[in-house]
């Protein structure tokens, strides 16, 4: 297995917060064009200030001590960075379809309805898996870290 860069997660955090905060923009302004889709763009805003929340927690944990990304086991390495990256696959994937709805004419609100909604439902609950996965991630980062912190400072 190969080793990880020492700054991959929080590189990875900062691309992958950018693409929440892009899309978390454009879903904003979608909003307002096609209304038909508000219950389903409500809950998409809501799961990407949760994943916004938690990659800011993971860039601060591991900015926070350095040392401590290399506490974390290689394997949960490649689980957040892995998740990450499907997490801004997804978001790609719903900014590109929420584009192709973006004129506010009835035929693109009749199309959305019949179509897109699906869709958007569809790779949300991708993203919430996702989501789900690297908030584990984050909770064993914190719980390395604090072990970590009492076994060297408490301990000692």
């Amino acid at each position: 297995m190969a080793q990880m860069e020492p700054l991959s997660i929080i590189v990875s955090c900062v691309s992958l917060l950018r693409s929440v905060i892009q899309l978390s923009s454009y879903i904003r302004n979608f909003s307002v064009q096609v209304t038909e889709a508000s219950k389903e763009i409500s809950a998409l805003q809501a799961d990407l200030l949760l994943l916004e929340s938690l990659l800011t927690t993971l860039k601060s944990e591991i900015e926070g001590d350095p040392a401590s990304e290399n506490a974390i086991p290689e394997e949960t390495k490649l689980l957040i960075t892995g998740s990450m990256e499907s997490c801004k696959g997804m978001s790609v994937r719903i900014l590109e379809l929420l584009e192709k709805f973006e004129k506010n004419s009835l035929a693109r609100r009749l199309v959305w309805a019949d179509h897109g909604r699906a869709e958007a439902l569809r790779l949300h609950e991708t993203l919430k898996g996702h989501c789900t996965a690297l908030k584990f991630a984050v909770q064993l980062i914190q719980l390395l870290v604090s072990t970590k912190f009492y076994s060297t400072h408490v301990l000692n």
